[in-house]
């Protein structure tokens, strides 16, 4: 019974792992490489468990699809409690018992989803950005057809979510430093925006020492082996 409990637990946190990586690349505007750049921040172990168990959710996840994220949310979300049933419901007006803790849910739930569609607009606002070094603010509303005012509050909120926290080690999960994990990088000078195209750096250097560190665990764990002794009859030479 504990077993399937930490069995469940696990799947609950890749679940949320999952969102987090396509959330933080939707936030940046999406695409392959602002994807990448989140998956980077995590282990190997845990981004090939992630490829393996909800690679077709995070790939609709990166296409939009709303019902991808309606469903790992049902898989991974804590139990949502209410004291009281919310004032000017039906049950509280009939005085009838009803399942509140449903009802939390669903609030919860819907919050989350205006918060995801909130990022619907966001690799529309990326691939324009893409082709300019410069471009004025009108201008970009224009191609966006939003105003100019709600297209600065959406540059505002993919800058500041383009932006996530490495861990590097230490006492707290919270503790790291904060990486930009977009292909875009811009700044807004009035009525102007500046794009700055971003080229991913690899961390080759990494990627050896963590391999070299799992060869050395290994030979440790086979140093104590007993050497493995052919008892088989002489093969014959020709």
């Amino acid at each position: 019974y504990a077993l399937d409990i930490l069995l469940k637990k696990q799947e609950q946190m890749y679940a949320l792992v999952a969102m987090a990586v396509s959330l933080g690349g939707a936030a940046s505007g999406g695409g392959a490489n602002a994807r990448s750049g989140v998956v980077r921040l995590l282990e190997e172990g845990v981004v090939s468990a992630l490829r393996e168990k909800h690679g077709d959710d995070m790939a609709r996840m990166g296409q939009g699809v709303v019902s991808a994220f309606d469903e790992l949310f049902s898989l991974s979300c804590p139990k949502f409690v209410t004291p009281a049933p919310p004032a000017g419901s039906a049950a509280d007006a009939e005085g009838a018992a009803a399942n509140y803790n449903e009802e939390a849910y669903r609030s919860q739930l819907k919050q989350f989803l205006q918060q995801v569609s909130s990022y619907e607009k966001l690799p529309a606002l990326r691939s324009y950005l893409k082709l300019y070094t410069t471009i004025s603010v009108g201008k970009l509303a224009g191609l966006m057809e939003v105003e100019a005012g709600a297209l600065k509050a959406q540059l505002e909120n993919m800058k500041a979510k383009s932006r996530l926290v490495e861990w590097k080690g230490g006492s707290s999960a919270l503790d790291g430093e904060e990486v930009g994990v977009s292909d875009v990088e811009f700044t807004v000078d009035g009525e102007n925006i500046a794009v700055h195209d971003v080229k991913p750096v690899k961390k080759n250097g990494d990627f050896f020492l963590r391999h070299i560190a799992k060869q050395n665990e290994l030979m440790e764990d086979l140093g104590p082996a007993k050497p493995l002794v052919y008892k088989g009859k002489p093969v014959a030479s020709a």
